[in-house]
């Protein structure tokens, strides 16, 4: 079954390429309505979520939710067989400059964002701008094809893929770090390995500490990084730094990114991919945990 759902997915890929932009996110935008529609047990779950992260009217966050995970994931797809440049077409870019401080004190990069709208264009937008090399950790798909064309579209782009949990990729995204390069990580999504239990947009979640570790050990910088949709279609790419010197607790540096995140996806909670089990209950206090 996973063989012939991969084989779908790469020839649906194909024939959205070939299709405007704006059309791709239409065709996602309708995607998102009728996967509403038949959300079921997800929606309720979706609906109490974002009250708790402090939206004013849940119910249409819902919807709104939904509408903007089914752009997202077309609009990626879209990506998959164009060329980086047709994909950062349009893309408003802020904060570069402290990128490029960053950069120039030579010890890399840590770019750590979240799952919402857009967030490739991330690493695109660095790497087209050719201020330090760029690799993203990313996981493995279980779908051959479509992880295939993900890493060539990267590498078109000028962007290294290591995959999460094979051989050597500690070290070598350690290495990355300490010879000046940025490395993009997803800090929201549920991993094994160390983690610790943070407040997130009213609950909480697992945020892995192999990154805030890398961090530590290679004194490279942090910066958040994170994409936002915008009225018109297109999509706001943001970077900022964080202040985390003199830290050299991954703990203490998971609590600066999760708080970061925490404060900039309140400000447009329903783009963040709620669909997920990532959430869990926030009890008050950081727990650690090696499972």
């Amino acid at each position: 079954m996973s063989r012939i759902l991969d084989t779908v997915a790469v020839a649906a890929v194909g024939a959205l390429s070939r299709l405007p932009r704006s059309f791709a996110l239409r065709l996602g935008c309708w995607f998102g309505a009728i996967a509403h529609r038949l959300g079921g047990r997800k929606n309720p779950r979706i609906r109490t979520n974002l009250e708790r992260a402090g939206v004013n009217d849940p119910a249409r966050a819902t919807a709104s939710a939904w509408r903007h995970m089914g752009q997202t994931m077309f609009e990626m797809f879209w990506m998959l067989d164009r060329p980086p440049e047709q994909a950062l077409e349009g893309a408003r870019i802020e904060g570069m400059d402290q990128v490029r401080k960053a950069a120039a004190r030579g010890k890399g990069i840590l770019l750590v964002t979240a799952h919402a709208a857009n967030w490739d264009l991330m690493s695109m937008a660095l790497a087209r701008e050719n201020i330090a090399p760029v690799a993203v950790i990313a996981r493995n798909l279980r779908t051959p094809g479509l992880e295939r064309k993900q890493i060539r579209c990267r590498e078109r782009a000028g962007i290294r893929t290591l995959v999460r949990g094979e051989a050597g990729a500690g070290i070598t995204a350690y290495r990355w770090l300490t010879r000046g390069g940025v490395l993009g990580v997803m800090m929201d999504r549920l991993s094994t390995g160390r983690r610790i239990t943070v407040p997130f947009l009213g609950n909480a979640t697992r945020m892995p500490l192999g990154p805030p570790e890398l961090a530590c050990r290679s004194g490279a910088a942090v910066v958040l990084g994170l994409s936002e949709r915008l009225e018109d279609g297109g999509t706001a790419v943001q970077y900022q730094e964080l202040d985390t010197a003199g830290i050299s607790s991954a703990v203490e540096m998971a609590k600066i990114i999760a708080s970061a995140l925490d404060r900039e996806l309140r400000t447009r909670p329903e783009q963040w991919f709620w669909i997920y089990r990532r959430q869990t209950e926030w009890e008050g206090e950081y727990t650690l945990t090696d499972k």
